[in-house]
């Protein structure tokens, strides 16, 4: 049939890109969501540094080792 090779070079080219755009797609998506978990654990890292830091202040009483107020 004449035309042939052309109609299934077009066909390979289309799957093509239609392979990329999913592609492209999916390691977006990906990005998002690493990025924004990243940022979610930073919050809770900060969040168990600040209550650390608390907690620390309530042991002691803010008196230090020594209880003279000198660490």
């Amino acid at each position: 049939m004449p035309g042939s090779g052309m109609a299934e070079l077009i066909f390979i080219a289309a799957m093509m890109v239609l392979i990329l755009v999913i592609s492209f797609a999916a390691v977006f998506f990906f990005m998002k969501t690493y990025r924004m978990e990243m940022s979610e654990k930073e919050k809770r890292r900060k969040a168990r540094s600040a209550e650390a830091d608390k907690a620390d202040v309530i042991v002691d009483g803010g008196k230090g080792v020594n209880g003279n107020g000198a660490s």
